[in-house]
């Protein structure tokens, strides 16, 4: 996750960073989502984020290969 300087607007910008996959989500994803919410929650100076991803795509939606590697399920 990339997170961008504020705006005199108050305004963040947020960017998924998993491009070579469309962003799509795996856990360290969202683990980073997390992690990106805990940092920011408390900022008041913060009134709006903007979630972005980077490269040709916002997000692709769940990655289900990398789901089922880690519970270590058998995709046919």
């Amino acid at each position: 996750m990339n997170i961008y300087e504020l705006d005199a607007s108050g305004i963040l910008k947020v960017e998924l960073c998993r491009p070579e996959k469309l962003n799509s989500l795996d856990i360290p994803m969202f683990e980073a989502i997390a992690k990106t919410i805990e940092l920011l929650r408390d900022d008041k100076s913060i009134r709006a984020v903007v979630l972005c991803g980077s490269g040709r795509a916002f997000c692709a939606g769940l990655d289900i290969v990398s789901w089922f590697k880690h519970s270590q399920l058998k995709i046919r």
